[in-house]
């Protein structure tokens, strides 16, 4: 298969700057989302998560911190009851599950090169639209592991076995569907923060696209 300019450079950079990379990513970003839902815990008055988050005018005020500590706000910020707390809980472990089978099939460097385009992508829409979040970045990271573990099963409910090619279709369907009825920040967030997604495995799904097209004109001209 014939590598896309951006993979040979990447291949490149991999083989010569690997060592360079920060190990363990995942753990690091699941552990500082850990840290601030337990410092959230104990101090509730403070509400740590809102000097953290992505906000334009705060940034601007000289709060440049935020550029960086909004990868670590919990997906869901709703833990001060028991069901909430769990929930946070298993988001937290479902994110450094699928970021560590990620990260373990690819090298340390590629892994940081994707989490940085899609980091870099939410900053750049919370400067065009006020505010971002780490949302649409975490998605991007569940689209690469459904296309590098297209067969695995998942267990959706923790009952119903589900291929993870399926909830990652299931996923891009309902991006697409934001993308016609969201508001016009959603969809800068949206498009912006799966940049990196569209980078790495945009030329492997269009030659997947076209593959599946020749397919069925082949099979539809044999019955004729």
């Amino acid at each position: 298969m014939k590598l896309s300019p951006f993979k040979r450079w990447l291949y490149r950079m991999d083989y010569k700057y690997n060592r360079y990379a920060i190990q363990n990513l995942t753990l690091i970003l699941a552990a500082g989302m850990a840290i601030v839902c337990l410092g959230t815990l104990i101090n509730p008055r403070v509400n740590l998560m809102s000097y953290l988050t992505l906000d334009r005018a705060a940034v601007f005020s000289g709060q440049v911190w935020r550029l960086f500590t909004f990868i670590f706000v919990p997906p869901t910020s709703s833990f001060y009851s028991l069901y909430g707390l769990f929930m946070t809980a298993l988001s937290i472990y479902v994110f450094y599950w699928i970021g560590t089978a990620v990260e373990n099939s690819w090298s340390s460097l590629k892994f940081n090169f994707y989490y940085l385009i899609g980091m870099l992508g939410a900053i750049i829409a919370a400067m065009i639209t006020g505010f971002g979040s780490s949302l649409w970045l975490n998605t991007s990271l569940f689209l690469a592991y459904a296309c590098l573990f297209s067969d695995q099963q998942l267990l959706l409910f923790f009952i119903i076995p589900v291929k993870a090619k399926w909830l990652g279709w299931f996923e891009g369907g309902l991006l697409i569907l934001y993308l016609i009825i969201g508001s016009w920040a959603d969809r800068v967030s949206i498009l912006l923060c799966i940049a990196n997604f569209l980078l790495f495995f945009g030329s492997d799904l269009l030659g997947g696209l076209k593959s599946t097209i020749r397919y069925w004109k082949s099979r539809r001209q044999f019955r004729r």
